[in-house]
């Protein structure tokens, strides 16, 4: 068994009674438009933009800034102590700032945004690959959930002619009341246990919904994906190297130690250079007969070469400094305890994978038994040497054992997916999905990080 839909064989047409659909809507198809379409996913890959800006508003602490002034006064009343005054006045001025150094905080804050970059990416990898799960999760409990129900119609056919065979032998004098009373009190119960399986079938419907978007109304059995670990061990260096959570942490932790960097830089000397340019024009409005002394136009530039070094900053300095450690000290935690949560889900979804498919063996040959004390029992009830109590008995034990199947196979195959997607192969291009490729972030990081006009505000997909 090297594939997942090896450990579902049990669920078929035949197995569970289930007429053929016309129409069906497989497991891939389901999981590509889940991918294509699902809130969340969209969501996240919004998120993933917004974070790929911090690369863009990093880098333009290092680029120059233009700035422009311009300002026009009218003087309504003069000074009396000033006969020169100007009754008019227009004023502008350009002023061009670059910075030159500035402790290596800006190149730092850089690098941070670009590790957060990747990891956001493998965040979105994580949440994509959490609704390609409970796209799984919908799809075999609906599938499960109506076989269930269907299970269970069958089961109250088979009570009413209970039922009806129970009256005859009533009428013969071979039966008692008591035969009929018994297979009516089974039928009540199979009925409730179906309005509660329809309540269940209601239910999955409705999360499947959720994750995929539509209405689930014939669903096909699922096909295989890709191939499941042979070992544990495979498993989990399978994990270690491919995990999106993981490597998520990883880069969180890159990225921590260069905020570090980033909050000991406020401490270092800047240096820049500061060039401006003026324009005043009076429009001959300079008063008294001393006016003619004064330009009536006025121009001036100026270069400066300009250094702060900063002294003291009411321990603001410091403060940012052990806060980024102590930031950089949780996100190396973070790793660890990462690691934890993937060997633990890697583990317990391999174990369950491995005790499932005992428990669908073992559901299988319970079947076999069972349906066969069932024709032994219906051939000795003719001869009058099995009550009707065993005939229900001997059902209920067909019934029991079919339905324990189909949750063991769902159980089984919900591990082998869950174990896939801790080893990060739940992506369509590793599932093979139909007329869906993997939606790639790199293509608007690409886009926008070398965007440096302040007016191309077109977002990305």
């Amino acid at each position: 068994m090297s594939r997942i839909s090896k450990v579902f064989l049990g669920i078929s047409a035949g197995a569970i009674g289930l007429a053929a659909p016309a129409v069906a809507l497989t497991l891939p198809e389901a999981l590509s438009q889940a991918y294509r379409t699902n809130p969340t996913v969209d969501g996240a890959r919004a998120g993933q933009r917004a974070t790929d800006e911090g690369v863009v508003a990093a880098k333009a602490a290092a680029l120059p800034i233009l700035s422009a002034n311009v300002g026009y006064d009218e003087f309504l009343r003069q000074p009396a102590n000033d006969p020169t005054a100007p009754r008019r006045q227009l004023n502008g001025s350009v002023q061009a700032s670059l910075p030159l150094y500035a402790g290596g905080g800006t190149i730092n804050a850089v690098r941070a945004a670009e590790a957060r970059v990747r990891g956001g990416r493998q965040s979105l990898r994580s949440a994509e690959d959490r609704v390609m799960v409970d796209a799984v999760t919908a799809y075999l409990s609906v599938f499960t959930d109506q076989a269930i129900v269907d299970f269970y119609i069958r089961q109250l056919a088979l009570l009413d002619e209970n039922i009806a065979y129970a009256r005859s032998g009533f009428s013969h004098g071979d039966l008692t009341r008591t035969d009929i009373d018994q297979a009516q009190a089974r039928r009540e119960l199979a009925d409730g246990q179906l309005e509660n399986a329809r309540g269940n079938l209601d239910a999955s419907r409705e999360e499947f919904f959720r994750v995929v978007g539509t209405v689930p109304t014939n669903l096909e059995r699922p096909a295989a994906f890709a191939a499941l670990p042979a070992s544990l061990s495979q498993a989990l260096e399978e994990a270690s190297g491919h995990n999106p959570g993981l490597e998520g942490a990883r880069q969180a932790r890159r990225a921590a130690g260069y905020q570090v960097r980033v909050a000991a830089a406020s401490r270092a000397p800047r240096l820049g250079v500061v060039a401006s340019s003026g324009y005043s024009n009076f429009f001959n409005s300079f008063g008294g007969v001393t006016a003619t002394r004064y330009d009536q136009v006025a121009r001036n530039s100026t270069v400066a070469l300009q250094a702060s070094i900063p002294l003291y900053q009411g321990g603001l300095a410091a403060a940012r400094i052990r806060e980024a450690k102590a930031v950089e000290d949780q996100a190396v935690t973070g790793i660890s305890e990462t690691e934890r949560m993937v060997i633990a889900q890697v583990r317990s979804n391999f174990y369950r994978l491995q005790s499932g498919r005992r428990a669908i063996e073992a559901a299988k040959r319970a079947i076999d038994s069972s349906e066969q004390a069932l024709k032994g029992v219906r051939t000795e009830i003719r001869v009058g040497t099995r009550s009707v109590l065993d005939l229900l008995n001997a059902e209920q034990e067909v019934l029991s054992a079919r339905i324990q199947l189909a949750q063991a196979e769902r159980d089984t195959f919900i591990a082998g997916f869950t174990l896939l997607a801790a080893m990060g192969q739940a992506d369509p291009e590793s599932l093979g999905l139909p007329g869906v490729r993997n939606y790639d972030p790199a293509t608007n990081y690409d886009r926008v990080r070398s965007r440096f006009w302040d007016y191309g505000t077109g977002g990305g997909q």
